[in-house]
């Protein structure tokens, strides 16, 4: 069984199998404050600054401890400007910036760090598919190691075609891990970006054994749970059905993240009992 996946049977022993937090930058700690969070989860370029000094990393730290959040995830690893595909790419760059952020992780409590970023990873025009993917690989291979050794587990993170050209697909996320095979490298199961590409939750079951970390929002607007009404019951069903047991981050597309945050914790949550 792998890593964070649990037996189904455990879903019927608790009153919630799920964590529910919150996708948020820093600057947003006071509205979301007075909901019923379990987590909170940053991006890196906000949190851990890996491109930033020390000092400046500090002052984040002490902001977060002062909150009592937990922050076991952040998100937005890598900028468009550090190309890990590419005639452009710098792998070497792109190891040091990630060996920065899996210290600061490690100090921060940090365990996983979700590997979207679409721009980094985006093939430009003209460039060969099948190089790109090598030097991906490649790169993973080499960074899921540096991970494992501050106690980090890189998360990819499939992203709808809008946002970039390259892993759209839980598959494409599956077959590139069975190349790393590495125990740090698995997959963020994002309810957005599977419902946009039009897999559906069969998606996420052929990915069962990598899932370890989940997003959701609603499909339409990519609103947060209970503006439109949206039942996400049977993905919560696929999730039970794999066994997975873990966090699920709301990172959605706020009008008013103060009000709507509670509203969505309750959805989930009203949701997910009622399975």
């Amino acid at each position: 069984m792998a890593a964070g996946l649990l037996p189904v049977s455990l879903f019927a022993q608790t009153a919630s199998p799920f964590l529910i937090g919150v996708c948020s930058e820093l600057g947003d700690l006071d509205k979301i404050m007075t909901s019923d969070i379990a987590y909170l989860e940053p991006p890196v370029y906000d949190f851990l600054i890996p491109k930033e000094p020390e000092i400046n990393f500090q002052k984040k730290l002490d902001i977060v401890k002062n909150s009592k959040l937990l922050t076991p995830v952040c998100n937005s690893f890598i900028g468009g400007d550090l190309k890990s595909v590419g005639p452009n790419h710098v792998k070497d760059d792109v190891l040091k910036y990630a060996e920065v952020a899996f210290k600061r992780a490690q100090r921060a409590g940090v365990e996983q760090i979700v590997y979207g970023s679409g721009g980094s990873r985006r093939i430009p025009d003209g460039f060969s598919k099948i190089e790109a993917r090598a030097q991906f690989v490649s790169l993973l291979t080499d960074m899921a190691p540096l991970a494992q050794k501050y106690g980090v587990t890189l998360c990819l993170e499939p992203l709808r075609s809008e946002e970039t050209n390259f892993i759209n697909f839980m598959q494409d996320g599956v077959d590139i891990l069975e190349e790393v095979n590495h125990p740090n490298a698995m997959l963020v199961c994002d309810y957005y970006h599977v419902t946009q590409e039009g897999r559906g939750v069969n998606d996420v079951y052929a990915a069962r054994k990598y899932i370890k970390h989940v997003h959701i929002a609603e499909d339409q607007e990519r609103a947060p749970p209970g503006v439109f009404g949206e039942d996400f019951r049977s993905f919560f069903k696929m999730l039970n059905e794999i066994g997975y047991a873990g966090r699920i981050s709301i990172e959605a597309n706020w009008t008013d993240k103060a009000s709507e945050l509670p509203i969505g914790i309750r959805t989930l949550n009203r949701q997910i009992a009622a399975l």
